[in-house]
């Protein structure tokens, strides 16, 4: 859809758009999974651009400035909260499959200098849903042990950020060739759940009997009550996806108490929570895992690509006028 180019308001600013990268939330939002939200709307919530005009009674951004478009505009810091999580990019405001989208400054974050914008773009929902689940929710330390599940945007940035942070990582897929590559991120040993479909036992092999300090779940009714098993005492299972559906879950109240465990669903996570994960991002060198780009103008393929669910790591769109 064309329309003019939008100028900035007071407080806001103008990014003209250079990179998007797809999220599973983008599929269930253009299938229609999302209720009552306004149409017609432009979908995708990552985004990654140059700012090319600033409004009135904005600091800290100017002209030229590359910049991170935030998931949830609502939601500056502080626990979230219905108002914070009201608002979603490309759901209820425009998302970024465009050329130039007008934002709040505070909507936006300056991007870590060393990465691409595809890679810059990824931080935001996937990224930073990785590092809320480890680091702000579940205080991961060194030499803990992380059981990371699939190889999408979500677990690949966690094997990232888990591996950079001196952790244990243990990856699950049912490809052989994606768990090389997730060795090759920086997982320490590796599980395919195709040839050991109790893989629960397999991580507590791997962990002597301990179990994982954290589980980053995204699988839901088919993988949850394995999870739980492969938890240690005290463990934190972070609950970010159901990749599998969303009714059939065994939840077993009594496992859960038994293991003393926190079990804590994550949607992304707040600016705040974006700052401190950009300054790891940038003091680390880490880089997100862009699998395929394509041209904006194929985001059809792209969406067909991310339906199929063989790539490794994040599908990015170039963005151009």
């Amino acid at each position: 859809m064309d329309k003019a180019l939008p100028s900035a308001g007071p407080g806001e600013v103008v990014v003209a758009l250079r990179a998007t990268t797809i999220n599973n939330h983008d599929l269930i939002n253009l299938a229609g999974g999302y209720r009552g939200l306004p149409l017609p709307r432009i979908p995708f919530s990552d985004g990654c651009g140059e700012v090319v005009d600033v409004g009135n009674a904005v600091s800290g951004l100017r002209r030229g400035d590359r910049v991170i478009v935030q998931f949830f505009p609502n939601w500056q810091a502080g626990p979230p909260t219905a108002a914070a999580l009201s608002t979603v990019r490309g759901d209820h405001v425009e998302g970024c499959l465009q050329t130039h989208l007008r934002a709040r400054a505070d909507a936006v974050f300056k991007a870590p200098d060393h990465l691409s914008d595809a890679e810059a773009a990824a931080l935001g929902c996937s990224g930073l849903t990785a590092w809320r689940s480890l680091v702000v929710e579940g205080c991961l330390k060194p030499g803990q042990v992380v059981v990371v599940q699939g190889s999408g945007g979500v677990s690949t940035c966690a094997i990232s950020i888990a591996h950079a942070l001196g952790a244990r990582v243990i990856a699950t897929s049912s490809s052989n060739d994606k768990l090389l590559q997730a060795r090759a991120l920086g997982a320490d040993a590796t599980v395919n759940y195709r040839e050991q479909p109790d893989w629960a036992k397999a991580v507590l092999k791997l962990t002597e009997g301990r179990g994982a300090d954290h589980i980053i779940e995204v699988g839901g009714p088919d993988t949850f009550a394995q999870s739980l098993r492969a938890l240690s005492l005290g463990g934190h299972l972070s609950v970010i996806g159901a990749l599998t559906g969303t009714h059939g879950t065994d939840l077993s109240p009594r496992a859960i108490m038994a293991k003393n465990a926190t079990v804590k669903g994550i949607t992304v996570g707040s600016r705040e929570h974006l700052q401190d994960f950009c300054r790891m991002v940038a003091s680390t060198g880490m880089r997100p895992r862009i699998a395929r780009s394509f041209v904006w103008t194929d985001a059809d393929a792209a969406l067909a690509c991310m339906r199929e669910q063989r790539h490794f790591g994040k599908l990015a769109l170039a963005i151009t006028d």
